[in-house]
């Protein structure tokens, strides 16, 4: 679990292992064919003969077409990679070099080559494997379709619609999985019960946590753990990250410690806050004065407001996991309702204030979270209300816009919006 845990975070490794191993799978299937065309001759019958010449003109021809489209898939993805960190971000390219079709693809075209390297030597003057060379012919026909299939593919990554929208459904699922995984704690110990820290042995982002094995530590030593910087948090070296309810030996520390991570760069392992700052990031980028394309940033809002719907109205409080018992072993650092808004839409509102068409996207998304956020979603939603209207104000937007921007609101808060209203 811990591996698998990793992994995704590691996609340059992804890039070398993923591939090779495709490869090298893929590479030494003509010794189990040839084989079986040495012990069981009458598969002969089966497949059509080949001539030394024609063999090896076969087998050339899908090596070089499999290195060729090795080389165009690699070129493609560098061209790729190019037009997504200018037009979408560069923290979206860690996710593109991870991308499985991507793998998969340079595996298949590097095995296609080594597989016809391989079948190659076993033709001598006498003759040619037949089975291995059938293969070949048809790992070509595979190579092709294959590239097809990766242009189609890696095309959509530069999309920004569709880029927005996935971003937004993992967005949907992180929260999901949340709710699913940490329960809200009856009666979790007072902040002031955890006297004992675990301090960051060097300076970086917070890493994923393995939750069980912490639950599994807590309980053989009957204490409560509380994660003091979540994942995605960046620490310095002596910094609280741990928090304990009673004290425990050194070596106790050095195993609880263990299974939180610091690593140099910020990764996926938080996977709320990492989508909900891509998602940021885009409309941002997209709302700068060198980019100036509003609709990508009405997209983006369009979209946190239907990934975080779900979320919304949900009971707030300390949330964690308990053992077997029932008893509370894991306390999490959680985004609150109003965090989970505020993370989104007070950068929003800070760079589009100036944009009608971002003011109604934003109007229409606290219309949409007052509608189904609870208390806490409504309170929330009155306060950014009052910041619209009041960044609006130092605005030159003409009267009429304005009121284009309060039809978009729920009607109980036009009135409280009527009062940051510009008096021109």
């Amino acid at each position: 679990m811990k591996l698998m845990d990793r992994l995704p975070r590691q996609p340059f490794l992804l890039l070398l292992t993923v591939p090779a191993g495709i490869a090298v799978g893929v590479g030494v299937l003509p010794f189990p064919l040839i084989w079986l065309e040495w012990t069981f001759p009458a598969i002969e019958d089966i497949a059509p003969a080949f001539d030394p010449e024609t063999a090896r003109a076969v087998l050339g021809v899908v090596a070089g077409g499999a290195m060729t489209a090795l080389a165009l898939a690699y070129s493609i993805t560098l061209v790729v990679f190019t037009l997504a960190a200018g037009a979408i971000g560069p923290r979206l390219l860690r996710r593109f070099v991870s991308d499985p079709v991507s793998q998969a693809s340079a595996g298949v075209f590097g095995g296609a080559f080594i597989f016809s390297m391989a079948t190659l030597a076993f033709v001598t003057p006498e003759g040619a494997p037949r089975l291995a060379v059938v293969g070949a012919m048809l790992l070509g026909v595979h190579v092709v379709l294959q590239l097809v299939f990766f242009v189609r593919h890696v095309a959509g990554n530069v999309s920004i619609d569709d880029e927005v929208a996935a971003i937004a459904g993992r967005l949907e699922t992180a929260l999901r999985d949340r709710r699913a995984r940490y329960m809200t704690l009856d009666d979790p110990p007072d902040s002031d019960a955890f006297d004992c820290a675990i301090e960051a042995s060097r300076p970086g982002y917070v890493g994923a946590f393995d939750e069980q094995a912490l639950v599994g530590v807590a309980k053989n030593e009957d204490l409560v753990i509380r994660i003091d910087r979540g994942p995605g948090r960046f620490v310095l070296e002596g910094e609280p990250v741990i928090l304990l309810s009673k004290n425990v030996d050194d070596e106790t520390k050095e195993r609880i410690g263990a299974y939180v991570v610091v690593e140099p760069a910020r990764s996926e392992g938080r996977q709320v806050e990492f989508s909900m700052h891509l998602l940021v990031e885009i409309a941002l980028r997209a709302l700068s004065p060198g980019v100036n394309d509003v609709y990508t940033a009405v997209a983006v809002s369009d979209a946190i407001s239907g990934a975080i719907a779900d979320d919304l109205g949900q009971y707030e409080g300390t949330r964690g996991l308990t053992d077997a018992d029932g008893t509370t072993r894991l306390i999490v650092p959680e985004l609150s309702q109003r965090e989970l808004i505020g993370q989104a839409y007070h950068p929003l509102r800070q760079a589009g204030a100036g944009q009608v068409l971002m003011c109604q996207a934003l109007a229409r998304a606290y219309s949409r979270i007052y509608a189904i956020g609870g208390e806490t979603g409504r309170g929330a939603v009155r306060h950014h209300v009052e910041l619209l209207m009041r960044q609006i104000a130092r605005t030159d937007m003409l009267p009429e816009d304005v009121d284009s921007i309060l039809a978009f609101l729920p009607t109980e808060l036009r009135g409280l919006a009527d009062d940051a209203r510009p008096s021109n």
